[in-house]
C-alpha cells in the first residue's frame, strides 16, 4: 500500500495508528540542532534527508490537524538552511517550498521573518546560499500563485543579484527573471 493510501486512510488518526511515520518524519530532524561543527556520518545524514523528503511528499495529504505539528516545526528547517553541508540547505528549501506553497499564510510569515533576513547577511555565506535557494525552490513550485507576495522578494533578490559568491549571484539572478515572468505573464 502506498503512503498516499495510507495518509488518505487514516487522516487525522494517521501518527496515532502508524507511529513510524510520524517518527521517520521528524526523529532524524534533530541533526540540524547538533550545531554547525557537527560532524555526521552517513546514516544519520540519509536520514534527515528521507524524513525532508517524506514531508515533502505527504505534506499534501495530510490531514489539517497533523500539518500543524509540521508547520510547529518550520524552524528546524530555517535551521537546516543554514547548514554549512548543501545537500542539507537543498533538502530544507524543497521542503520549505512545498509547506510554503500549501499553507502560504505561515510559510511566508517564517519566510519574512527568519529566511529573509539571511538572505541580507553579508557575513555569512551558508545563510545567502540557503535563503536563495529557498526562495527559488518557492518560486518554482508556486508559479504563478507566488504573486501576492511578489512584494517581498523583489528587493531582498534584487539586493543578491550583485552578491560576491557567483552561486548566490547566479540562482538571485535566475530567480528575479523567473519572478519578473511570472509577473508580466499575469497582469
Amino acid at each position: 500500500m502506498g503512503l498516499s493510501k495510507l495518509v488518505n486512510q487514516y487522516k487525522a488518526d494517521l501518527f496515532t495508528e502508524i507511529p513510524k511515520i510520524k517518527s521517520l518524519m521528524f526523529d532524524s530532524l534533530s541533526i540540524f540542532n547538533e550545531g554547525d561543527d557537527a560532524v555526521f556520518e552517513d546514516a544519520p545524514g540519509q536520514a534527515a534527508i528521507d524524513s525532508l523528503e517524506l514531508i515533502r511528499t505527504l505534506f499534501r495529504d495530510l490531514d489539517k490537524s497533523l500539518r500543524v505539528e509540521i508547520l510547529d516545526k518550520l524552524d528546524i528547517l530555517v535551521t537546516g538552511l543554514k547548514s554549512k553541508y548543501s545537500v542539507f540547505r537543498y533538502s530544507s528549501a524543497k521542503c520549505f517550498a512545498t509547506v510554503a506553497s500549501i499553507v502560504p499564510t505561515v510559510g511566508f510569515q517564517t519566510l519574512v521573518k527568519q529566511i529573509l533576513p539571511m538572505l541580507g547577511n553579508a557575513l555569512e555565506l551558508k545563510e545567502r546560499q540557503g535563503a536563495i535557494e529557498c526562495i527559488y525552490h518557492l518560486c518554482n513550485v508556486m508559479g504563478a500563485d507566488i504573486l501576492p507576495y511578489v512584494v517581498f522578494l523583489i528587493v531582498p533578490v534584487l539586493g543578491r543579484m550583485s552578491d560576491s559568491n557567483n552561486d548566490v549571484r547566479v540562482l538571485s539572478t535566475t530567480t528575479f527573471a523567473q519572478i519578473i515572468k511570472e509577473t508580466s505573464f499575469n497582469k
